[in-house]
């Protein structure tokens, strides 16, 4: 009776994984179809990227193109197999500080940008 339990458990968790993962990567890849063509924008408006304004707005869309494209498979992986591959301590220190690198940089730019956007809009007498 307890391995029936286990078993259901197992089930249970593996059809959770193959959720999570059929739902990130079906918003993984128009996330980057949509990233790629923002930045195709800015390569053809240069003009609006010279602008101080958006300077901070690419950085940080840079910062979360490298998140989807690059920290995001990680756990794509993980859900698809069921497990990290490689289990190794090295692999899951780096795995994990490179996302939360990653995440830290994107929310002090979301900050920074916060806080310029409000001093363009409200303040800008003073940045002239």
């Amino acid at each position: 009776m307890n391995n029936t339990n286990i078993e259901v458990f197992e089930d249970k968790k593996f059809l959770l994984h193959r959720v999570k993962f059929s739902v990130l990567l079906s918003l993984q890849i128009p996330a980057i179809i949509l990233s790629l063509l923002i930045f195709v924008f800015f390569i053809k408006h240069r003009a609006d990227l010279r602008a101080p304004h958006n300077k901070a707005l690419f950085i940080l869309l840079l910062v979360n193109f490298i998140q989807l494209s690059f920290a995001l498979p990680l756990p794509l992986h993980f859900y698809y197999l069921g497990y990290v591959n490689p289990a190794t301590p090295t692999f899951c220190t780096w795995w994990t500080f490179f996302e939360f690198t990653l995440y830290v940089t994107s929310e002090y730019l979301m900050a920074t940008i916060s806080v310029q956007r409000h001093m363009l809009i409200f303040h800008g007498h003073i940045l002239r």
